[in-house]
């Protein structure tokens, strides 16, 4: 009966000691994932790294292991490394970073990574967040889905925050030019975020808030428009010129000249009457009132003039002959 004591206590040591290593291997996720940026403040155009950091405290190895670390939102990826491996297994494209094996022992337990961000225009004004949380996650040689058991965290994030900075004023226009009235299409490209928009369209009519406005101009002239772009840290202005032409037909006049007020007069330019040139031009800023038209006329050679230059000709022609036959003759 003695000994039969000490067994029975032995036994329940056992149970006990099984029932706990039994809940040890059920709850065996003891571990972290933390991230962070090593900047708190930036400003657009800056670098900054984020980051991330997994590690192994319990007593059982992890595999496989994938956590997801995207690029955050209003940041460019530049490069990455994984210090304490020569495999650089990150890709930026899916944030899906491979850890593959965590090991318990203090050679394995403590995976880094780090990417270095360059922040774009877009997130001025904007907090930034980075985040990572586990994608997969075993235990080795069980199997066990730690994600699926809720012990692990859902994600870790950081946030550091990127001060607004005053716009650049920019639009474009179109036509710049044409015959009133003139109808012009304003497009606003200003940068940096402006939150508010004036325009001045320089005919003291009218002036707009909108982005891209539409605006008529019904006069001819030379109009400066001015847009000035703000936001909370500042603004800025813009202007261009835009060019409205008479829109009318320039029309008839009449001239001082022999003309008969609709271009069919003759003058050769300044004054009345037919010129003594072969070909004489009556012009609306010349004799006679015209419509812009010009017209020719010439004076024709009479024929009785042709005949009797052709007759000088042909008696040339034989006193010449005749020369030259008589001085054969001699000889």
């Amino acid at each position: 009966m003695k000994t039969i004591k000490p067994l029975i206590s032995a036994v329940l040591l056992l149970l006990i000691i099984s029932s706990t290593l039994g809940l040890v291997s059920a709850s065996s996720f003891s571990g972290y994932l933390s991230i962070e940026f090593d900047k708190t403040t930036v400003n657009v155009g800056d670098t900054v790294t984020m980051t991330v950091t997994a590690s192994n405290e319990g007593l059982d190895s992890w595999y496989p292991v994938e956590i997801y670390a995207p690029i955050p939102s209003g940041m460019q990826y530049v490069s990455h490394v994984v210090p304490d491996k020569t495999l650089q297994n990150y890709d930026p494209g899916s944030g899906i970073w491979n850890v593959n094996r965590m090991r318990h022992d203090e050679r394995g337990h403590l995976k880094t990574l780090i990417i270095t961000l360059k922040v774009l225009p877009e997130a001025a004004g904007e907090p930034i967040t980075g985040t990572a949380r586990f994608q997969t996650l075993m235990i080795e040689g069980t199997g066990e889905d730690l994600l699926a058991s809720g012990q692990v965290p859902s994600f870790r994030s950081a946030t550091i925050t990127v001060p607004e900075i005053a716009p650049v004023a920019s639009f474009t226009a179109s036509p710049l030019t044409g015959t009133a009235p003139l109808t012009v299409y304003f497009t606003d490209t200003s940068s940096n975020g402006p939150t508010s928009w004036a325009w001045d369209f320089g005919d003291g009519i009218i002036e707009s808030e909108e982005q891209n406005p539409i605006h008529t101009y019904n006069n001819p002239g030379t109009y400066m428009i001015t847009l000035t772009a703000s936001n909370s840290a500042g603004q800025s202005t813009k202007t261009i010129f835009i060019t409205v032409k008479d829109g009318t037909d320039p029309g008839t006049g009449g001239g001082t000249g022999g003309g008969n007020g609709n271009g069919t007069g003759l003058g050769n330019g300044s004054s009345s009457g037919l010129g003594s040139a072969a070909g004489l031009l009556n012009q609306q800023s010349g004799g006679g009132g015209g419509n812009g038209k010009a017209y020719e006329v010439f004076q024709d050679t009479p024929k009785s003039e042709i005949y009797y230059g052709l007759a000088i000709i042909l008696i040339a022609a034989v006193i010449i002959l005749g020369y030259l036959y008589g001085t054969k003759r001699k000889q």
